[in-house]
């Protein structure tokens, strides 16, 4: 795969990219370009990520856009759409050869040359009026990117391209680990079984069914790690954290962190992993508990079906299914010769089809297509 890499990289030589996104902290975005903007210019591009700074005034306006693109019903006013489109189109950046725009946040930004519109969420379901305002901006760009050709509207009319996102296994908390350090941190009793569950605390990631689902089960001697965190234009987080934090048990814990190494040692050490969003653009937090050898438990939407195939790398379940959600459950922690063979299937599975080779590559072919020098 180098080899192939630094062929497709040879024609970018000093090619100038820049990728805007709304914040560097939280969720699957940033995490990705954390990995991928350094892989990239180790090939030799001169690629650059911009942040604006934004206002809390603005990031609760864009998360009632995300929530309304992933079906909720919310109002935005007149004023809070042009403080949106006023703020955004008054960023200033740098000059660059292409520009990689991430999610509806930094949408109408201006830029002086060939740009593309990367969108991660799962945009099926979405509110009609407020992807009415969106499209005459999407549909400016050289093209678009998302996760899986459902999530697309059919009125688009621009080139779109469908990317995978990708995990990096050199990321510390990607490595193999031994549990010992989350039984540590979070005062787990040894030898218990474990299930776990990783992501932003948000409404759609639906934590609060994987708490109920987990008071179903047979097995009392279970505890269910919760760990959650914030990002910078997600505003409602810390609200769903207090949510959750009511339903804490001696066998339930529920923890906000942001380490890496206590996310890679959880994922381990667990029996099961359970992710049953009600909407995800992908779910990379599913693809980091499987390449620990951790058979996931997930919903039947968005990009996690890509991950999870029923039977071999985990279960899919429907998102508010908690009777299904719980026999999994127990299925997992009573069946530990079946769980080792998907364990060892999760891992194949996630390092051929979801690492950052694979995302490098569809970048550099991405790039080349818009390469105007």
């Amino acid at each position: 795969m180098n080899i192939e890499l630094k062929r497709l990289s040879r024609p970018l030589k000093n090619i100038k990219v820049i990728h805007v996104s709304s914040t560097r902290q939280g969720g699957g975005v940033a995490e990705m370009l954390h990995f991928l903007i350094p892989a990239l210019n180790g090939l030799g591009l001169k690629v650059e990520w911009f942040v604006p700074k934004f206002t809390q005034e603005f990031f609760a306006i864009t998360k009632k856009f995300h929530n309304m693109l992933q079906g909720l019903e919310q109002n935005i006013t007149l004023d809070e759409l042009g403080y949106y489109l006023d703020t955004v189109k008054k960023v200033r950046v740098p000059k660059a050869d292409l520009y990689i725009v991430h999610d509806p946040q930094v949408l109408p930004i201006n830029v002086d040359g060939p740009k593309v519109w990367r969108c991660h969420i799962q945009t099926t379901g979405y509110n009609k009026p407020l992807m009415n305002i969106l499209l005459p901006y999407i549909n400016t760009y050289n093209g678009a990117i998302w996760t899986d050709n459902s999530f697309v509207p059919e009125e688009v009319n621009i080139p779109v391209y469908t990317v995978s996102p990708c995990i990096d296994p050199r990321n510390v908390k990607n490595q193999i680990h031994t549990g010992k350090y989350a039984q540590y941190q979070l005062e787990l009793p040894p030898n218990v079984p474990i299930i776990s569950s990783v992501s932003r605390f948000d409404l759609h990631k639906n934590q609060k069914t994987t708490i109920e689902a987990f008071n179903k089960l047979n097995n009392t001697s279970a505890h269910l790690v919760v760990l959650g965190n914030f990002a910078v234009d997600d505003p409602e987080g810390g609200r769903v954290y207090s949510q959750l934090r009511e339903f804490r048990t001696d066998n339930i814990h529920v923890r906000a962190i942001d380490d890496a190494r206590l996310v890679g040692s959880l994922n381990a050490v667990s029996d099961v992993f359970v992710h049953v969003s009600v909407k995800e653009g992908f779910g990379l937090v599913v693809s980091e508990a499987m390449i620990q050898g951790t058979p996931v438990i997930g919903s039947n939407v968005g990009g996690i079906p890509k991950q999870v195939l029923h039977g071999y790398t985990g279960w899919l379940v429907d998102p508010y299914d908690v009777e299904k959600i719980a026999f999994y459950m127990d299925y997992a922690l009573s069946h530990s010769s079946d769980i080792k063979n998907i364990g060892r299937q999760c891992r194949e599975w996630v390092m051929k089809n979801f690492v950052i080779e694979n995302l490098i590559k569809d970048h550099l072919m991405i790039y080349q297509m818009f390469d105007r020098r």
